[in-house]
């Protein structure tokens, strides 16, 4: 899990490499980076609403603070998205 002082081995694999694909269970910036590579959210971005399977994975990962999660989750989106756009 991630600290304030040291992060897990799956949020330094993502710093060095942002597509290892490394995910620690219990880590929520893990969960984060999950779940914005999954089926569910990028069907949510489709649909441009959050879909009954995306928000039941976003409350498993954060509780009743799911659409702060949310809001986390499309950060790491934009962000991975625009990385992507700057190594091509």
């Amino acid at each position: 899990m991630s600290t304030a002082t040291r992060p897990c081995a799956g949020c330094q694999a993502a710093a060095d490499n942002p597509v290892s694909g490394l995910s620690i269970d219990g880590c929520q910036e893990c969960a984060v980076r999950e779940l914005a590579a999954s089926p569910a959210y990028h069907a949510s971005v489709l649909a441009r609403r959050v879909i009954p399977a995306y928000r039941q994975a976003l409350e498993r990962v954060f509780g009743p603070q799911w659409l702060e999660g949310h809001e986390r989750v499309k950060a790491h989106d934009a962000a991975a998205r625009a990385a992507r756009k700057a190594a091509e």
